[in-house]
C-alpha cells in the first residue's frame, strides 16, 4: 500500500469510528429508536458492551448468558479481523511511518 493509500484508509476508518460511536446508544436509550435503526444499532459490537453496562451499573442486573456469548463472539471476531488487516499490512505500516 502506498502512503495515499494510508491516508485514505486512515481518513474512511476514522469516518467509520464515529459513525459508530454515533450509533453507539450512550447518550439516548435504546427504546426511542424506531425498529429500522434500532436493528442497525445493535450490529454496532461496542452497544451490547454498554447495554451490559447500563444493566449493571443502573438496574442492578447481571448480564445473561446469551448476551456475554454474543459480545465474546463480537470481540473475538473483530480481534480476528483487525490481526488479519495488520499482518496482512504489517510491512507497509512500518515503512510509511
Amino acid at each position: 500500500m502506498t502512503k495515499s493509500t494510508h491516508r485514505l484508509f486512515g481518513r474512511g476508518l476514522a469516518l467509520l469510528m464515529a459513525v459508530l460511536m454515533y450509533l453507539t446508544p450512550v447518550i439516548y436509550p435504546m427504546s426511542i429508536l424506531p425498529e429500522w435503526l434500532y436493528h442497525l444499532v445493535m450490529i454496532n459490537p461496542l452497544t451490547s458492551i454498554l447495554i451490559m453496562f447500563r444493566n449493571v451499573v443502573i438496574y442492578g442486573r447481571l448480564p445473561g448468558l446469551v448476551m456475554l456469548l454474543v459480545t465474546a463472539a463480537e470481540a473475538v471476531l473483530c480481534l480476528g479481523v483487525g490481526c488479519w488487516f495488520f499482518y496482512k499490512h504489517q510491512d507497509g505500516f512500518i515503512f510509511d511511518l
